[in-house]
């Protein structure tokens, strides 16, 4: 902000600064109290799930301590639970607008360049090609036969790594 001072081309302010300030706490707080309830309603209506996870954290943490970061790895499952809360919920349905910097072809529709893209994740996070039986909640989707964690990068809440491949693979097949 310093070095905009005084420069009249500049359109940045600071009532623009704690606009932006505002907006990305509001969006931080709007997203975690959705996912927070979701979480409690899930494990409410799936009793099954609550009881295994909280034996694989009673088994890995015990009852006298919190957990830390580290564990993390641990705790396969209730890693696994925690994503497919972020699937079920779908907790932002829309992802950011993002432009195009090419033209791009998709299923022969020509998409100019300099377009807005607002990627719609609940299809993705629901379509059945992507996980199988989508309108069912079931956390061992995300655990292999030896429970480790598998296609978490296609729970786009937060990321869109998954689509950006994609549509990667589109732009390079063309």
């Amino acid at each position: 902000m310093k070095s905009e001072k005084g420069n009249t081309e500049s359109t940045f302010d600071y009532e623009q600064l704690l606009k932006t300030i505002l907006d990305l706490f509001a969006a931080g707080t709007e997203t975690t109290s959705t996912a927070v309830q979701w979480f409690i309603v899930l494990l409410v209506n799936h009793p099954e799930v609550q009881s295994l996870m909280r034996r694989e954290i009673n088994d890995v943490i015990g009852t006298s301590r919190y957990p830390c970061m580290e564990e993390r790895q641990k705790l396969p499952y209730t890693d696994a639970v925690l994503h497919e809360v972020l699937r079920f919920g779908c907790i932002g349905p829309l992802a950011l607008p993002h432009g195009l910097t090419q033209d791009l072809n998709y299923k022969g529709y020509v998409i100019p360049k300099d377009s807005m893209l607002i990627p719609n994740l609940h299809s993705v996070l629901y379509d059945p090609e992507v996980f199988e039986d989508p309108e069912t909640f079931r956390p061992t989707r995300f655990l292999d036969a030896e429970r480790k964690l598998v296609n978490v990068d296609k729970v786009l809440t937060f990321s869109l790594a998954y689509l950006v491949r994609i549509l990667k693979n589109i732009i390079y097949v063309q």
